[in-house]
């Protein structure tokens, strides 16, 4: 079972590699052997994609450490009456 969610997150890894390699050249359509053919409509549908695959990521990495807590520090400050 890790083994597997191992290569989840490696593949979301490389799909997030991708997509950022297609958003800085600028182009719509890209083809690869591991995909074949994939078009995009404009760049705002790649950012879509894109944070979708890192809250995917984000899901699959926190389900292996656990979910990180939040912690919140207060301060509090006070003077006399005087």
């Amino acid at each position: 079972m890790a083994d597997d969610l191992e290569r989840q997150i490696a593949a979301l890894r490389k799909q997030i590699v991708d997509i950022d390699r297609t958003m800085a050249s600028g182009v719509e359509r890209v083809e690869s052997a591991d995909t074949g053919s994939v078009g995009y409509r404009d760049y705002s549908d790649m950012r879509l994609i894109r944070s979708d695959l890192l809250a995917r990521l984000q899901a699959l990495l926190g389900s292996t450490a656990g979910a990180p807590r939040r912690t919140r520090q207060i301060v509090t400050t006070s003077r006399s009456g005087w």
